[in-house]
């Protein structure tokens, strides 16, 4: 959870304070709101570095191949710690929940295929087809073997 910046807090109990008033309560509104939205753009932090799109668009193409973590630094020249907090500071997730995530989204559409699953567990990187059951059903709350038949169900409906 982000921290919030402490003009935010000022400027959030203005605008409170503000709604209480009876007289001249538009003015006040107007100028309390005006210093709210200041104060998010003061607390808005720096932007994501360069290297994190390079990184991403890496991922979205081999996002299938094992995850190293030094050989990732490497690519976009950083230090790998500094590459892992400043991953999850920016995308608010982990590098490899990223990863996972692309793997699962990869993996629900080859399940419209009728490829076997422990084979579609292979080709999207997972260990095996227990591993990928297993985070499947994390992401999506239905086992992979059950999201294919609840496919096939809704193709076939009119």
């Amino acid at each position: 959870m982000a921290q919030q910046c402490p003009e935010t807090q000022r400027a959030a109990v203005a605008v409170v304070r503000a709604f209480r008033r009876q007289s001249d309560r538009p003015l006040a509104l107007r100028l309390a709101m005006r210093c709210l939205l200041a104060s998010f753009e003061g607390c808005r932090g720096p932007p994501p570095p360069a290297w994190l799109d390079r990184l991403r668009e890496y991922l979205a193409e081999h996002w299938a191949e094992p995850l190293r973590l030094n050989q990732l630094a490497a690519l976009v020249g950083v230090h790998p710690v500094y590459l892992s907090q400043a991953f999850r500071h920016h995308s608010g997730q982990t590098l490899s929940a990223y990863a996972r995530a692309l793997r699962l989204f990869h993996a629900t559409e080859l399940l419209r295929s009728s490829a076997n699953i422990s084979a579609i567990a292979v080709e999207c990187g997972f260990f095996d087809q227990s591993h990928f059951t297993h985070a499947f059903e994390i992401q999506h709350q239905i086992a992979p073997g059950l999201y294919r038949k609840a496919l096939s169900e809704n193709e076939l409906r009119p």
